[in-house]
């Protein structure tokens, strides 16, 4: 089974039966899209540093021109874990796929006559988790690095660097070795997705990881159920000014301080009531401070203020809703025999959400978090043997795609569980 390299979910094939419902269910995890580097910009920056035998070597300029931007193509995913391409260009409905059979994830190599065997270099994505990363890279916020889909390229291409490296550098490497890299976080995944060491292998297809994130069912009644109403309000002297010396500022003002609540951090849980209600109401329509909420439907929320309005003393909380709403996955530290004890979903475990909007807020946080680099190769112990020195990986670009110059290269990671068995062990020979 092949991987999606953005939120680590299974790539399907494509089925006969799509009349059945659990069909209709996983058709987003069936449309894949291949993305490419025309630019070749990962491969030209290995072969002029290799080894870093060339430390002197000129810097090299890689402004992108027109038609050398990160290209898309879709894709079929066809048994025996290659991808056919589409015949023809993105976005024609009904395309057939007609193109020739590629390999993804792979690393390239030469042939006898020194020709690159595998060009371009895949990475293989649904559909989905693509387009909710270049809406990441449209409107970024404070903290997030991503900001093209050249940057979410770099990221993944370094993730794979970071997994050959691994594997080269495995003594004695498995047979069929791990295709794809695991994150540390899980992906945000609950714990039954990695039951028997194998991702997603007891997932249900109801479940909500499997769910399609960009088209949830009735998003936004959903989320209006969610509104409480507004308890009795005894504003103390020193909220009452504050509000009262707000409103009166000129509204692009006012804008401009509820703009410093636009950040990837969740906002605090605990509602101050500084800001008038209706601040709030735009907050969640808006799109700025919740922008994973792009689909909001405005007339559906208008309608719900229309009817809350009819009923005296039920004014919904707009507050306590969007400082839940802005609140994200985050893995639990607890552990029992090192073994991790699952997710914690915070209020999207809690709230009545579509399935659909608890993946898409998953995938949004996966992007958010990602920077160039995060990932580095892990000097893995196998057996009763002695623990490898960490191995090593070029440092390319920084954090935020930038090219690095002179390039350097970081010191990987040792496998600290491994390790502390191994030192443990009584057939350890000092």
């Amino acid at each position: 089974m092949e991987f999606c390299a953005i939120c680590g979910g299974p790539l399907r094939a494509r089925s006969m039966r799509r009349d059945l419902p659990w069909e209709l269910r996983l058709r987003w995890q069936t449309k894949v899209v291949l993305l490419h580097d025309p630019a070749r910009e990962f491969e030209t920056l290995e072969e002029h540093y290799r080894g870093g035998k060339r430390k002197e070597a000129p810097r090299l300029d890689f402004r992108r021109g027109p038609g050398l931007e990160i290209q898309k193509t879709r894709a079929a995913f066809m048994p025996g874990g290659r991808f056919r391409l589409e015949g023809s260009t993105l976005g024609t409905p009904h395309a057939e796929f007609a193109g020739p059979e590629v390999e993804a994830n792979e690393h390239p190599g030469r042939d006898e006559g020194l020709e690159w065997t595998q060009l371009p270099y895949y990475i293989a994505a649904h559909e989905a988790c693509v387009e909710i990363a270049e809406r990441v890279a449209a409107c970024p916020r404070s903290g997030v690095r991503v900001r093209s889909l050249c940057t979410v390229w770099k990221v993944l291409r370094m993730r794979f660097e970071a997994r050959d490296i691994e594997v080269m550098a495995d003594p004695n490497p498995d047979a069929d070795a791990a295709r794809y890299l695991l994150m540390e976080h899980g992906y945000y995944l609950p714990f039954q997705f990695h039951d028997g060491g194998s991702l997603w292998a007891s997932g249900h297809p109801r479940h909500w990881c499997m769910s399609d994130p960009i088209y949830p069912l009735d998003s936004t009644d959903a989320i209006l159920s969610n509104l409480k109403p507004c308890g009795p309000e005894h504003q103390s002297p020193e909220i009452s000014s504050f509000q009262q010396r707000f409103t009166t500022l000129p509204r692009e003002l006012q804008d401009h301080v509820v703009s410093f609540l636009e950040t990837a951090e969740p906002l605090p849980s605990r509602c101050t009531r500084l800001l008038p209600h209706e601040h709030w109401k735009h907050m969640l329509v808006s799109g700025r401070h919740l922008p994973f909420l792009w689909d909001v439907d405005i007339a559906a929320v208008e309608r719900y203020c229309s009817s809350a309005d009819d009923n005296a003393g039920t004014r919904p909380d707009w507050e306590l809703l969007v400082r839940s709403l802005s609140q994200r996955l985050v893995r639990r530290g607890a552990q029992d025999d090192a073994v991790s004890m699952g997710l914690e979903e915070n209020y999207y475990d809690r709230g009545d959400v579509p399935n659909g909007l608890r993946n898409r807020r998953r995938i949004w946080q996966l992007v958010e978090e990602m920077y160039v680099g995060d990932v580095l190769p892990v000097a893995r112990v196998r057996g009763w043997a002695a623990p490898p020195p960490p191995p090593t990986m070029p440092r390319y670009w920084d954090e935020d795609g930038e090219p690095v110059y002179p390039v350097i290269r970081v010191l990987g990671l040792a496998d600290s569980y491994s390790e502390m068995v191994w030192n443990r062990s009584p057939r350890r020979k000092d």
